[in-house]
């Protein structure tokens, strides 16, 4: 696992265990909350809004796909993504809609892909192609070209034809490493590598750490005899280097050509800052520019802040110069939240004042907060930032789990978790939190399992690992402020079965550290389920798992309840690898994230203690493995599945047999690449999880399939079960360094056959 982005991830998690979780429910900044760098870390969210609200509000007559306008949509995407406000990402949406999600037409100019950038963001969220379709024409009409390189500038009347200008290493270079992770195309990568190294070995002095605007200033002197640098320009090229390597992958054989570069122009310019934490237009000569500017030092806040969050950079040599960068910042913010000190549209320093403003301006600062508001706030995590799959499903079990996991662990879970205006069962709000603790320790659970270690995922799984066994301990005190079993209904049986669950998967690091008085609190917590009878469905394998716990740890149980479940469900196998609920048969995917896991889990741990069924074991993994590859071939090629039957609003627990055969079992259908399939598993993730509307703004989960759709929920769907999604976050439990993780990405099954390619004999399964 890549070093870097586990640090960051570990130094989140530091922060977040020392940051009161009774605080989620309070406004941006209503709270005082200060880091040891002395930035006021909730008043970020609310000081971004201000900014973009303005902006939005204050349209410039410009076009919105123009260059100027692309930062600050990417920007907005930044804003959402550290909010989960809605308002951000559908004004993008809007933006693109009334451009027809075209880039502005000038071929060949680098200018016009700043705009793909917010274009490629949102086509990542939503998987419209037509949001990126015409991007992605513009950028092969580039790479098909005929033409002999000329990168000159000056005289040069189609010097926009080649990336003759420092500024086009923002406009253009991301777009074109975003297309190609996206698309698993290396040609776009290979194309944006060899371009940028064609400009910096023309624009770029070593000896300066810093880039020439463009070929006019190479001999150009200022006032006092310095060699000009452009502020803004610098900017532009250090921000793109930050977005070019968040998706550049780290084992690319160019990755150390840029964060080379990156680190050398970071460490020059933390060197010449400004005492009053703005850059100068001319960054050697501040005696001939010392007014303050807003659009380079945003850049330079946002370049700087990403470098510390990707291990790049140094945290205690680089964060003084971002905090000072940062008050910069709030100091160029009007009343009325237009941000000031913006240069004009140019190449070189010029005057500039309070007054002055422009949206590129607004696009870094933006940035600029949004970056610096992942250092330090647990629910801002990164969803879309990280390079390989591993660590984006990372990032995003975290998201989801920690506003759950934070306040439990203190026992003010109760105190924060939210009751929707569409939860008016009374029985599930008093259990809505159990149901959400459970169903998340159970999807984090195969991640646990893999214990500590000595790396930086290791390190960090320690500290969850010591969370998940505090919200345990507390969630089963009777003297817990927290504590979940007392009153109880029918439904016990269900929510206990997510206790029961993950104590199987990860006893060594959930159970045995546990001293006895609380391992007989959750005990007798398990044992609450025996008040109530199952019903005659799925419903038999809740009972039928917690006392197959309850047997492994304490050498006694209702064994009927195990014999009867496992019996029925024999009984009620369909055929083709499906199982009925019940007598009946349910178009749904109770069999991915309920019965098949389950029961193969009752069935493994009844073997090792000693129960005969060996047989029906055999059977049922069998079977299993037959419905893991029934679950990838409905992955379509655009990575979406057919949402059908109900409790649809599990999201990508539909995922958890085929993820499950390939963590518990160790093993994929014979007929599924390691690779592809974690490709297609990850492009559902991304799909569904990242859709505007998912969490709320207090980084809970809102009820949906895609974003926020109340009208999808049945009457038990309450917010505490919509934590069923981490169920398809089972494959975590995969090690690191296993061939699921590390062998290159491939076509799945469906993009195989709707792209012609030769594909196994799809036979019959009996």
């Amino acid at each position: 696992m890549r070093k870097t982005c586990f640090y960051f991830l570990f130094i989140l998690f530091v922060f977040c265990m020392h940051t009161s979780m009774a605080q989620q429910k309070q406004k941006p900044g209503a709270l005082k909350n200060k880091t040891q760098e002395n930035i006021d870390v909730n008043e970020i969210p609310a000081l971004l809004k201000k900014v973009a609200d303005w902006q939005l509000a204050n349209p410039t007559g410009k076009e919105l796909n123009s260059w100027e306008y692309g930062p600050f949509y990417i920007g907005l995407m930044a804003l959402y993504n550290v909010t989960s406000d809605n308002k951000y990402v559908e004004a993008v949406r809007q933006m693109g809609d009334s451009v027809n999600w075209e880039p502005v037409p000038r071929p060949y100019d680098a200018n016009v892909l700043a705009i793909s950038q917010a274009f490629l963001e949102l086509y990542e969220l939503t998987g419209q192609k037509s949001m990126i379709d015409k991007s992605r024409f513009v950028m092969d009409a580039t790479m098909r070209r005929e033409l002999k390189p000329d990168i000159t500038f000056d005289k040069n009347k189609y010097w926009w034809e080649w990336w003759s200008w420092c500024d086009a290493l923002f406009m253009a270079p991301p777009a074109y490493a975003r297309m190609a992770t996206i698309f698993n195309q290396p040609k776009y990568m290979d194309h944006m590598v060899t371009e940028w190294k064609r400009t910096s070995n023309y624009l770029y002095s070593p000896v300066d750490s810093l880039f020439f605007r463009d070929d006019r200033f190479f001999t150009m002197k200022s006032a006092n005899g310095k060699k000009i640098f452009w502020s803004r320009g610098n900017g532009w090229v250090v921000a793109g280097l930050a977005r070019v390597m968040q998706y550049m992958p780290k084992d690319h054989p160019d990755r150390a050509f840029f964060e080379q570069q990156f680190k050398e122009m970071c460490y020059k310019l933390k060197g010449i800052q400004m005492s009053n934490g703005f850059w100068s237009q001319s960054l050697l000569d501040p005696g001939n520019y010392p007014q303050k500017e807003s659009s380079g030092t945003g850049f330079y806040v946002y370049a700087m802040a990403w470098g510390v969050n990707n291990g790049l950079l140094p945290r205690d040599e680089f964060m003084p110069a971002i905090q000072k960068g940062w008050n910069a910042l709030k100091e160029s913010v009007h009343a009325n939240g237009k941000l000031g000190y913006v240069q004009e549209v140019g190449d070189a320093p010029t005057d500039v004042d309070f007054d002055d403003s422009e949206t590129y301006g607004t696009g870094a600062f933006l940035l600029a907060g949004s970056e610096l508001y992942k250092a330090f706030h647990a629910s801002a995590k990164t969803l879309t930032g990280f390079n390989d799959d591993r660590n984006f499903t990372l990032n995003l079990l975290f998201k989801i789990a920690d506003p759950v996991l934070m306040p439990l662990s203190k026992n003010q879970l109760h105190n924060v978790f939210p009751r929707k205006e569409w939860e008016t069962r009374e029985s599930n709000i008093q259990t809505s939190p159990l149901q959400a603790f459970g169903r998340t320790l159970s999807g984090m659970a195969p991640w646990l399992s893999l214990g500590a270690d000595s790396t930086d995922e290791g390190k960090l799984r320690t500290h969850y690992i010591e969370l998940a066994r505090q919200c345990l301990i507390n969630a089963t005190n009777p003297a817990s402020p927290d504590y979940m079993f007392a009153d109880s209904t029918q439904e016990r049986i269900v929510h206990a079965a997510y206790i029961a669950y993950p104590l199987l998967i990860a006893p060594k690091q959930l159970w045995e550290p546990l001293s006895a008085t609380q391992q007989r609190n959750i005990i007798a917590a398990l044992e609450t389920h025996r008040a109530f009878k199952p019903n005659e469905s799925n419903w038999l394998l809740f009972p039928a798992i917690i006392e197959t716990a309850i047997w492994k740890f304490t050498g006694e149980c209702n064994k009927q309840a195990i014999e009867y479940a496992i019996k029925k469900h024999e009984e009620w196998y369909v055929g083709d690898g499906v199982y009925g609920d019940g007598l009946e048969f349910h178009w749904d995917y109770y069999n991915s994230y309920v019965i098949q896991p389950l029961l193969i889990e009752v069935l493994n741990n009844c073997k090792a203690m000693g129960m005969p069924v060996d047989d029906m074991l055999k059977e049922a993994l069998t079977h299993g493995e037959r419905y893991a590859q029934v679950l990838e071939h409905l992955i379509s090629p655009e990575g979406t599945f057919p949402v059908i039957g109900r409790s649809s609003v599990y999201r990508i627990a539909m995922l958890q047999q085929l993820e499950y055969m390939a963590f518990r079992e160790h093993k994929l259908p014979s007929t599924l690449d390691a690779g592809a399939t974690r490709a297609a598993i990850t492009a559902v993730i991304k799909h569904m999880m990242l859709a505007p509307g998912t969490f709320d703004e207090n980084g809970f989960l809102n009820a949906g399939i895609v974003g926020e759709q109340t009208g999808a929920i049945d009457y038990y769907n309450y917010t505490g079960a919509l934590y069923m999604c981490t169920m398809g976050l089972s494959h975590l439990g995969i090690p690191a360094s296993d061939a699921f993780w590390t062998a290159p990405a491939g076509k799945w099954t469906q993009q195989k056959i709707w792209s012609g390619e030769k594909i196994a004999d799809q036979t019959v399964f009996k």
